[in-house]
């Protein structure tokens, strides 16, 4: 078993981030920069309503995001645990939604649902200073799912609205 003894900061507010030059060129950022979240998120969401004697209710949502988040997790000048999120993740769902629209005693609703979510994943690692790893690891994945749903509710009232 090899052990390290990082020495402690001189001060308790203040910390000794060292980003890699090789690790900041690979992931698109400045050797001087610090730890912190990135964020972006874009969406559009239509919804139109139609009477056609029953409500008719597509609704379309279209959502990219484009999260980044680097991290230093032990705050040292040493190369051994900085790490590098980066997500692209987009998202398509739709609805369809019929419903009755008299003031019977019978009321329904139900429609179709549609979700399509594609997710490429990167996260990097720096061991670089880290005894017995050493070097850059990227570690990526790629998740997709779709989901399709049928809904419907029927009420029924006791009396005439």
């Amino acid at each position: 078993m090899v052990t390290t003894t990082i020495p402690a900061d001189t001060s308790r507010n203040v910390t000794d981030w060292n980003l890699n030059p090789a690790f900041a060129n690979l992931i698109g950022l400045t050797p001087g920069s610090k730890p912190g979240v990135d964020n972006s998120n874009n969406g559009v969401d239509l919804t139109a309503n139609l009477d056609l004697g029953a409500q008719r209710s597509p609704a379309l949502r279209l959502q990219p995001d484009d999260p980044a988040e680097y991290g230093d997790w032990d705050a040292t000048r040493y190369h051994d645990s900085d790490e590098f999120f980066r997500s692209d993740l987009d998202v398509f769902s739709q609805e369809v939604r019929v419903a009755s629209t008299g003031n019977g005693r019978f009321g329904w609703v139900g429609g179709v649902f549609y979700s399509d979510l594609d997710l490429h994943e990167k996260f990097y690692s720096d061991f670089t200073d880290a005894k017995n790893i050493g070097g850059i690891a990227l570690t990526q994945y790629e998740q997709k799912a779709r989901s399709l749903g049928l809904f419907g509710r029927q009420t029924t009232s006791s009396t005439t609205h």
